[in-house]
């Protein structure tokens, strides 16, 4: 009977192993499958991570280049600038007449283009001229635009319209 008792302790042990087996195997497989849910992700977010950082890639070529095209077109805005105020300096002292040439430094044309006559102290002498000397700035003003406009070419096609008199 002790045999019997004992016999019969083991097969329910046994058979309380097996189920425990079997719920134990039914867990592993569904650690399986979470694991492999869990790789699929990680691929999905690392192909996403890898779009991403292509993108952020991509923006940071972009900044560069605007930064690039904005102080090429700074530079090359101040040059024309310089080079424009130059030749309108040029051109108006070959207009006007000697004595008048005396008084004027240089034309300078700022960022927003505007004409401003500077005489030797530095300071803004355009609105103390005569109206045929601002005309002359005027017209020398156009005329270097023309010149700069048509670079080394020598002959410069420029339809010029007064609608006032030179005094």
């Amino acid at each position: 009977k002790e045999k019997e008792n004992t016999k019969s302790k083991l097969e329910n042990s046994i058979n309380n192993l097996e189920m425990d087996i079997k719920l134990i195997n039914r867990e592993l497989e569904n650690l399986d499958n979470d694991i492999l849910e869990t790789k699929k992700n990680v691929e999905i977010y690392g192909e996403e991570e890898a779009k991403h950082n292509l993108e952020v890639s991509k923006l940071r070529i972009l900044e560069s280049l605007e930064e690039a095209f904005k102080n090429i077109y700074t530079n090359y805005s101040d040059k024309m600038r310089e080079k424009l105020s130059y030749v309108t300096t040029d051109l108006f002292k070959k207009l006007i007449d000697e004595s008048d040439r005396q008084l004027l430094k240089e034309i300078k044309i700022n960022e927003k283009y505007e004409i401003m006559a500077l005489g030797w102290s530095g300071d803004s002498i355009l609105w103390d001229r005569s109206a045929g000397q601002k005309h002359i700035v005027s017209l020398a003003f156009v005329t270097a635009l023309a010149k700069v406009a048509a670079g080394e070419n020598k002959i410069i096609d420029l339809p010029l319209f007064i609608d006032t008199p030179f005094g």
